[in-house]
C-alpha cells in the first residue's frame, strides 16, 4: 500500500519535471503556435467547406496554409515595407530640420534652450530605441524564419485535426456540461467579435484614413493610417487622437483650408460614421465586451503575445471573468 502511494508522488513529481521541460523546449515557439491557433479558429469554417467539397483533409490542410501565405502573409510583408520606408523618411526630413525654425515658422512658437535640449533628448533617445530594436529583429530573424516554419506546420494541423482536438478537450475538462458550454460559447462570442467586429473595422479605418490621408497630400499616409487602425481598437478615444492634433497644426500653421479639410474627414467619416455608427452596429451583432476589458487585452496582450495578443489578451480577460462568475454561483448554491 505505502508502496503505491509513493509510487503516485513519484509519478507526479515526474509529470511536474516533464511539463516544466516540455514547457521550456516550445517556450521559443509558443507566440507561433498560439498565432496557429488563432488562424486555424478564424478560416477553419472556409476549410470545412472546403474539405466537404475536395473530400481530402490533408489536400485541403495544405491548400488553405499557402493560401493564407500568400493573402496574409505576402501583403504584410509588402506593406511593413511600405510603413518602414515612410517611418525611415519620415524621421530623416524630421532630424534635418532646425527645432527653432520648425516651431517658429509653422506652429509660430519660440523654443527656450531649455525645451530644444529636451527635445533634443527625447529624439536621441528615440534614435536610441529604434536601433537597438532594428538590431534585434536582426538578430532574431533566423529564430523568426523558424517560427513562421513552426506557425505553418501546426496550422496544417490545426486545419486537418482541430474538430477532434476541441472535442477531445471537451471531454476532458473536470467541469459540468452547462458549464462547458458556457465557456466555449463565450469563447467563441469574444473572438467573433473581436476579429470580425474590433479588428475588422479597426483595419477598415485604418484603411479609409490611409486613402483620406493620401488624397489630401498629408505626406507618410501609410503611417498615419497604420496609427489609425491601432488607435482605432481603443475604446473612447479612437482616430481622434491622430486627426485632432494633425488638423490643429495645419490651422497653427495658418493653412485653414486644410485643416477643415482634415477635421471634416476626421469628424465624419472616420469618428462619426465609422467609429460611432458602423461599429457598434457590428459588434451588437457580433456580441458586447466591456470597453475596459478590450483596453486592457489588447494593451496588455500586444506586449506579452505580439500582433496575436489583440485576440488572445481579451479573450483570456472575458474567460477569467466567466471562471469567477461561475465560482461563485456553485459557491452560492
Amino acid at each position: 500500500m505505502k508502496l503505491k502511494k509513493h509510487s503516485k508522488y513519484f509519478l507526479f513529481a515526474i509529470f511536474i519535471l516533464l511539463l516544466i521541460g516540455s514547457f521550456l523546449i516550445v517556450r521559443p515557439f509558443i507566440g507561433a503556435i498560439l498565432t496557429s491557433l488563432v488562424l486555424g479558429y478564424i478560416f477553419y469554417p472556409i476549410y470545412r467547406k472546403l474539405n466537404s467539397w475536395l473530400k481530402r483533409p490533408n489536400l485541403s490542410a495544405l491548400i488553405m496554409v499557402f493560401l493564407l501565405l500568400i493573402i496574409i502573409f505576402v501583403p504584410l510583408l509588402l506593406f511593413f515595407n511600405m510603413l518602414l520606408t515612410e517611418v525611415i523618411g519620415w524621421y530623416s526630413s524630421f532630424q534635418i530640420t532646425d527645432m527653432s525654425s520648425f516651431f517658429a515658422s509653422s506652429l509660430n512658437i519660440e523654443l527656450t534652450v531649455g525645451m530644444e535640449e529636451k527635445i533634443a533628448s527625447i529624439l536621441e533617445q528615440g534614435t536610441e530605441y529604434l536601433f537597438l530594436e532594428a538590431s534585434s529583429f536582426v538578430l532574431s530573424l533566423p529564430q523568426k524564419i523558424v517560427s513562421v516554419v513552426i506557425m505553418l506546420f501546426v496550422l496544417f494541423f490545426v486545419f486537418r485535426e482541430g474538430r477532434n482536438i476541441v472535442d477531445t478537450f471537451k471531454k476532458s475538462l473536470p467541469i459540468e456540461d452547462s458549464h462547458k458550454h458556457r465557456v466555449f460559447t463565450k469563447v467563441e462570442s469574444t473572438i467573433n467579435s473581436l476579429v470580425y467586429g474590433e479588428i475588422v473595422i479597426s483595419l477598415v479605418e485604418g484603411l479609409v484614413a490611409i486613402l483620406g490621408f493620401w488624397l489630401l497630400g498629408i505626406p507618410s499616409p501609410v503611417l498615419w493610417g497604420s496609427i489609425v487602425a491601432v488607435v482605432a481598437l481603443l475604446p473612447a478615444v479612437g482616430p481622434l487622437i491622430v486627426w485632432l492634433p494633425m488638423a490643429a497644426i495645419k490651422f497653427l500653421q495658418g493653412d485653414t483650408v486644410m485643416g477643415i479639410a482634415i477635421t471634416l474627414f476626421g469628424l465624419i467619416i472616420l469618428t462619426i460614421f465609422l467609429d460611432m455608427i458602423v461599429k457598434p452596429k457590428v459588434l451588437g451583432y457580433k456580441g458586447h465586451i466591456h470597453p475596459i476589458v478590450i483596453l486592457l487585452g489588447v494593451l496588455g496582450g500586444l506586449g506579452l503575445f505580439g500582433l496575436t495578443g489583440l485576440i488572445l489578451g481579451p479573450v483570456i480577460l472575458v474567460l477569467l471573468i466567466l471562471v469567477v462568475d461561475i465560482y461563485i454561483k456553485e459557491g452560492i448554491k
